[in-house]
């Protein structure tokens, strides 16, 4: 694997996990990848290798992995907040944010904000609402498995328990007009996917620039069973926006 650059930021007081492709650069574009739920910044080390010579980094959301673990912190809006806090450290005026599962729904609440250094948005197989969770749900998830390892080793119980008592639903399908960037969508085509035909609908109806991408033989992890071809479809749309193409 390449010697990326790794670093902390801070939002509020929180340190944040940064895995970035190139050191600090002063190109004008680059990419920002926002893992799901119980992923960190290493998970989407290939992302960041696809990318070269494009500057990118991927974030390790609070709570996870080497990130800060605050006691409380984790609505939908505080998620969005280190969202912020990861886009605002590149020194690209101009940047595309990549969200994978449940994350998707903090980059829609941070996007709807219009920030001036938001380009594009890549979405990755999840609807567009942030959903509550279950009473229980934190312990089970826990001994889920994702990416070969469980979920609990990633994300402390402690921390699984704080998302489900913060977990606030919200619909963003009627607030998708004010997103006014490019938009790129890739669905899972396989079962196990997570966003359905009628949520990609909702998507492609009120985003007013919108691109769709079905990965026909992928489930929800999209990078399966081809990994490079998903980082292709993501760094293509990328190279548009950059462009001022898409």
């Amino acid at each position: 694997m390449l010697p990326f650059p790794e670093y902390q930021i801070s939002n509020g007081g929180v340190a944040l996990q940064v895995l970035a492709n190139s050191e600090r650069s002063t190109q004008a574009f680059a990419v920002a990848v926002v893992p799901g739920l119980s992923e960190t910044a290493e998970d989407w080390r290939g992302l960041l290798g696809q990318a070269f010579p494009v500057p990118a980094a991927a974030l390790t959301l609070r709570g996870r992995g080497a990130s800060g673990q605050p006691v409380s912190g984790y609505t939908v809006a505080e998620h969005a907040s280190d969202i912020t806090a990861f886009v605002n450290h590149f020194s690209a005026g101009s940047v595309l944010l990549v969200a994978f599962s449940r994350s998707v729904a903090y980059a829609l609440e941070y996007a709807i904000s219009r920030p001036p250094k938001l380009a594009g948005l890549v979405l990755l197989d999840y609807p567009p609402r942030h959903t509550s969770l279950r009473p229980g749900w934190s312990e089970s998830f826990a001994q889920s498995t994702w990416r070969g390892r469980i979920a609990g080793g990633t994300v402390p119980l402690s921390v699984l328990q704080a998302i489900e008592r913060e977990a606030d639903a919200k619909d963003y399908t009627n607030h998708l007009s004010s997103i006014e960037v490019p938009v790129l969508i890739v669905q899972g085509g396989a079962r196990g996917a997570a966003l359905s035909a009628t949520d990609l609908a909702a998507y492609e109806t009120n985003l007013p620039s919108c691109k769709t991408v079905v990965m026909e033989d992928s489930a929800h992890a999209l990078w399966e069973p081809s990994p490079t071809k998903l980082y292709k479809v993501i760094m293509q749309f990328a190279r548009e926006v950059a462009a001022g193409e898409a």
